[in-house]
Parts: structure tokens; C-alpha cells; sequence
């Protein structure tokens, strides 16, 4: 397992925290600003960020192998500074600094306040690095099965009859991939006519 861990673990507890405590009050505050930007505004946006990384660096996960890389220690890295910087953002955006609202998700979890272990759960879900490399594994699996329907589905274009070609003829078509092909002209179609080739 990746044990460098992430913030929200670190300040939950796992690590001691050595700075001044907000006043119960805005640490709910804090809190909850936090929670209606990640449950509420944010959480599309969160999703189509991980979909977009999932497909760029899939690709290099082999659960078949049974052990795990050096570079999968470095995308969750790299995945969860992705949520970091959007958290950071977010806080800057509302005048706070992320050592505020670790201090505050502290107290308001030490208090086993439903909303905030509820939050603090899911994201400690999304960062967790198991689950991490299970999504990328999953992703990976589904990229290839589209792959593999996109290839089984024949591609049709339309083929316009030149002059001096009958039935039965040969017609040589480009197709828009770029690959030459030859088709034959089905029986009724003549000179200037034309017919769907499927390749």
C-alpha cells in the first residue's frame, strides 16, 4: 500500500497537529462550506476530472502481474494533488487556508458530527490508493471492450459508380481512415449510380 498518504489523513488524527483551534463555531462553518462545495457544486466536476485522468495513464495497470509498480505510487500522487489544488482553490476563494480547514474537519469529526464523517468518508474513498488502482484497472478494462465492439462493427460508406464501371466491376474507394479498397458494384447499379460498401 502507498504510505505517503494524503492531507485528510494526515490531519484527521494520524498525525499531530500543532497550530491554534478555529472557535467551534466557524469550524462548522468552515466545514460546511466545504462539504456543500464537494457534495453539491463540485462533485460532477471532480468525477470528470478522475474519468480523464483514469483514461490517460490506465493504460500502464496490470493487475494480471499481482504487484504493484513504482508508477502507480506516482499517479495517486499526482491524482490527489489534482483534488488538493481544487480544495485549495476553493478555500482560497472563500478567504481560508487549507491548515484552517484541516483544524476545523479535526473538531468537527472529534465531535462524530454525521454530516462531516460522511464527507470526510467519501473522500477519503477517493483517495484511497487501493481504490484508486481498482477504478484505473476497471477503466482500462472498459476502454479495451469499446475497443474491441468498435472493431467488430462494420464501417459503411457511400460509393458513387464512375463512368465505363458496371456490376460485377471493381471499384477502387479511399476510405476515411485513409486505407485503399477495392468493392464491387452490386448487380442495378450503373454509371453515376450508387451503393453502400461495407468494410
Amino acid at each position: 500500500r502507498f504510505e505517503g498518504g494524503n492531507h485528510l489523513e494526515i490531519h484527521l488524527g494520524r498525525k499531530p497537529l500543532a497550530m491554534a483551534e478555529a472557535t467551534p463555531s466557524e469550524d462548522q462553518l468552515l466545514v460546511e462550506q466545504v462539504r456543500t462545495w464537494f457534495m453539491r457544486t463540485e462533485m460532477d466536476a471532480l468525477f470528470e476530472t478522475a474519468c480523464a485522468f483514469a483514461d490517460q495513464h490506465c493504460d500502464i495497470f496490470e493487475p494480471e502481474l499481482g504487484e504493484h509498480k513504482h508508477e502507480y505510487n506516482t499517479l495517486h500522487q499526482q491524482f490527489t494533488q489534482l483534488f488538493e489544488d481544487k480544495l485549495n482553490a476553493f478555500l482560497a476563494s472563500v478567504g481560508r487556508r487549507p491548515e484552517e480547514f484541516y483544524v476545523a474537519l479535526k473538531q468537527c469529526h472529534a465531535k462524530n458530527d454525521e454530516r462531516t464523517k460522511n464527507m470526510a468518508d467519501l473522500m477519503f474513498t477517493c483517495l484511497d490508493y487501493e481504490f484508486f488502482c481498482m477504478i484505473m484497472c476497471e477503466r482500462k478494462q472498459e476502454k479495451s471492450k469499446a475497443s474491441a465492439a468498435s472493431a467488430e462493427v462494420p464501417r459503411q460508406l457511400q460509393v458513387t459508380v464512375p463512368e465505363g464501371v458496371g456490376p460485377g466491376m471493381s471499384v477502387q474507394i479511399t476510405t476515411p481512415e485513409g486505407s485503399l479498397l477495392q468493392v464491387i458494384v452490386p448487380e442495378g447499379v450503373g454509371p453515376g449510380g450508387s451503393f453502400i460498401a461495407s468494410y
